[in-house]
């Protein structure tokens, strides 16, 4: 089976996009997409294994350029709509696209990229599309049209063959394209379904995060289709029109970062008013959760978050929070795996698989596991001699499923003693005056590194109760050095605290 497939799977009739005030059924949309997939052959000479890079923000004709490009037999390439023309050109040399759909908004920004060689942009095809979501869904296919070629293009697609890459953040070294096979993306589908309990052609999802990154495209739209069921988009996150089109459209499921909900809790009046009982998943991954943020969201809505823990190089998801899991909330717990995934923590030399409760690097074998990065980057220190996924994150695996304590590139080595900057934030997100917070390692002659939190309030406190605070309830060593307050942290498109931004601001300082 391959993604593009699901489309053609639902029942023709039901609706299977809202945009505005825009919606299509399945059937209106599996031909939409064929025509545009026969354009992209017949007008861009697209093949097989061509890339396709698409720039559009959260919009029906994002989706439209996702799944016409599969249906070409080539590659989606997403790249973050706020990405800068520097980046941009990169993303396009790296994968070598043959082809660049871009919303006609940035006509400007891409033409200034042209009108700068030598510039990668200047060297492929470019087909701007509006993204208003009452353009006309056929003004942008060429003139040669594809009407008598729907459902004829030859793509001798195979499902262990690439269905999209998606680019890392970089924030450790250069990006890479981690490809993810229509297997990985449909191993996470089912298991999600399932682990969900979500019944075909019956659910509405709610499209707040970013299409053009792991979370927000499998655990949204694409789980979405897997399903038959329809998807309500959201050009952006807004906490006051997510709760419209909750109450509007009966919206099921939906999945967000911590910040969704802190910003949702601000809304207490609209939160409290909404008829929002139709939700049945509220899920959470990407970084901590904090046990207020939790038990407030759940006390106000009667819906329990679900949390998960994953990867982009895992299409995303590893694991997950049973539905029926009712012990009292643990920032460090992030569920069990998915069917089918095995989860290891290995010991300092990289390769040796550690016992239960040790606390390790974190490493995974799953059929959700990509094959690999693009143009095979940094292969040798992806995985094990063994084949084992290192995730980068650190942990450790207890009879009840996985524990979650942090980056293992952001781990503090202050006098000899390891601080997990995720136990810390935790602590930290227990106070009550406490809305965000993040904790990084700056460089110390005396300690080699230190402690330090960002923290952003929400009612007034002082540095030394924060201190106090920490103290009562952690081991000395880990309580910071120093606290700064911030009115807000610099996060990425997808709400994950940039602490690398944080790091490098407090040392230009002190330098």
């Amino acid at each position: 089976m391959l993604l593009q497939d699901c489309l053609s799977l639902a029942a023709k009739d039901l609706t299977c996009i809202i945009d505005g005030e825009r919606s299509f059924s399945s059937g209106e949309f599996d031909s939409l997409t064929s025509q545009f997939a026969a354009d992209f052959a017949s007008n861009y000479k697209i093949q097989k294994r061509d890339r396709i890079a698409i720039l559009l923000p959260n919009s029906w004709q994002f989706v439209a350029a996702f799944y016409a490009s599969l249906k070409a037999g080539a590659i989606p390439v997403p790249i973050d709509y706020r990405s800068s023309q520097r980046e941009i050109n990169f993303f396009l040399k790296e994968s070598g696209a043959s082809l660049l759909v871009a919303d006609a908004a940035k006509h400007d920004f891409i033409k200034s990229s042209k009108d700068s060689p030598p510039q990668e942009a200047d060297l492929i095809q470019t087909l701007e599309v509006p993204s208003d979501p009452d353009a006309d869904p056929y003004d942008f296919i060429g003139e040669h049209g594809a009407t008598e070629r729907i459902g004829k293009v030859e793509t001798p697609i195979a499902s262990h063959d690439p269905a999209c890459i998606l680019f890392t953040g970089g924030t450790t070294g250069i990006s890479k394209g981690v490809v993810l096979s229509h297997d990985n993306v449909l191993a996470v589908q089912s298991r999600l379904s399932n682990a969900w309990a979500l019944k075909r052609g019956s659910e509405t999802f709610a499209q707040i995060l970013p299409m053009t990154h792991s979370g927000g495209l499998n655990c949204g739209v694409n789980c979405a289709i897997f399903t038959g069921s329809r998807t309500v988009i959201l050009r952006k996150f807004d906490p006051v029109k997510l709760l419209e089109a909750i109450e509007k459209y009966k919206v099921t499921v939906f999945a967000g970062v911590p910040t969704v909900y802190v910003s949702l809790l601000r809304e207490d009046s609209i939160l409290t008013n909404r008829d929002i009982s139709s939700l049945k998943i509220c899920f959470c991954s990407g970084s901590a959760l904090s046990a207020e943020t939790f038990m407030s969201f759940e006390k106000k809505t009667g819906i329990r978050i679900n949390v998960g823990w994953g990867l982009t190089e895992a299409a995303p998801q590893l694991t997950v929070v049973p539905l029926n899991h009712t012990v009292a909330f643990d920032q460090l717990y992030v569920g069990v795996p998915l069917p089918d995934t095995r989860i290891v923590a290995l010991g300092d030399d990289g390769e040796t698989l550690l016992g239960k409760d040790e606390v390790g690097e974190l490493a995974a074998k799953g059929p959700q596991v990509m094959k690999g990065y693009w143009k095979d980057r940094e292969m040798a220190g992806a995985f094990t001699k063994d084949g084992w996924l290192r995730t980068g994150d650190v942990g450790f695996v207890a009879t009840e499923g996985v524990y979650l304590l942090g980056r293992k590139k952001d781990v503090i080595n202050s006098s000899g003693f390891k601080i997990w900057p995720h136990e810390v934030e935790s602590t930290l997100l227990e106070n009550q005056h406490v809305m965000e917070a993040a904790v990084v390692g700056i460089r110390d002659e005396e300690r080699g590194e230190v402690a330090v939190a960002f923290v952003v309030l929400k009612s007034e406190t002082t540095e030394g109760e924060l201190r106090d605070f920490c103290k009562a309830r952690l081991t000395t060593y880990k309580v910071p050095r120093k606290f700064i307050f911030r009115e807000a942290l610099p996060k990425s498109s997808v709400g994950k605290i940039l602490r690398r931004i944080l790091r490098e601001q407090e040392e230009g300082k002190n330098n």
